[in-house]
């Protein structure tokens, strides 16, 4: 199995991209993995795509990143074992953050962002915590996550089937990504960011709301917003074929 600085990592469509110009790197979630991404996604970009699991998570190697620093210097050294130098960013949720924090500390490296579920704060519910830090309500902190980062209309049977995974998450893996999130505040140093940027929010994300969207927006110079209609924070899943026509769009603009 492929590891890069101990992490995990698939790639896709390499093939059909035998020189690509550089790859589109895919970071995942709170809790996710590489396959956390939609199968279908993954493989319809039309370029090479490298999907990879982040400390502590999927098949990856030992434990989480308590803190934003440690998470940006572990997809350093992972790029730089595969000897890459010039990227794409995707991201969704704590992916997206990471994507940010990482073109922050190396703008001339990263080309293109797309980042979903994102903005200039995470208003990440107590209850959440609560139910991680309880013995054995685990199930307890899927059920209301279903309910909190869903929008209203999304099929119940979707949402448990998209959740499951997360009972084989460590309890301490989702502790240290939910706290990554609710300590970031958004500061004047993403100014340095210059490369195009593009934000996808749901309308009905309590998470990272639209009007945090759009100060995030604000502070990247080439930077543009889509806000989805009945969408929630996990636009990801709520609207997989759209996000990846308008990945496809962005990656692809030739």
């Amino acid at each position: 199995m492929p590891y890069s600085n101990n992490l995990f990592y698939r790639i896709y469509n390499e093939a059909e991209q035998p020189e690509p110009p550089r790859p589109l790197v895919l970071l995942h979630g709170s809790g996710g993995s590489h396959m956390a991404w939609p199968v279908d996604l993954r493989r319809s970009l039309n370029r090479r795509v490298i999907a990879l699991d982040l400390p502590g998570h999927g098949k990856s190697a030992g434990t989480a990143c308590q803190q934003m620093p440690a998470l940006v210097q572990s997809l350093r050294l992972f790029l730089d074992d595969l000897h890459i130098y010039r990227i794409d960013l995707a991201g969704h949720s704590l992916g997206a953050l990471l994507a940010l924090y990482y073109a922050k500390a190396f703008p001339k490296q990263v080309k293109r962002l797309f980042l979903m579920s994102c903005g200039s704060h995470f208003n990440v519910p107590e209850e959440l915590f609560e139910s991680l830090l309880c013995p054995n309500r685990k199930d307890q902190f899927i059920e209301d996550f279903g309910r909190i980062a869903f929008s209203q209309d999304f099929p119940q049977s979707q949402r448990r089937t998209l959740l499951a995974p997360l009972s084989q998450v460590r309890t301490s893996t989702l502790l240290a990504d939910l706290s990554i999130c609710a300590e970031y505040h958004l500061n004047g140093d993403f100014q340095k960011i210059v490369c195009p940027a593009q934000l996808v929010n749901g309308t009905n994300d309590p998470i990272t709301t639209p009007a945090s969207a759009r100060e995030l927006v604000h502070n990247l110079p080439q930077a543009a917003l889509k806000i989805l209609p009945k969408c929630g924070h996990l636009l990801l899943y709520e609207k997989t074929a759209l996000i990846s026509q308008m990945m496809r769009g962005f990656f692809n603009p030739d």
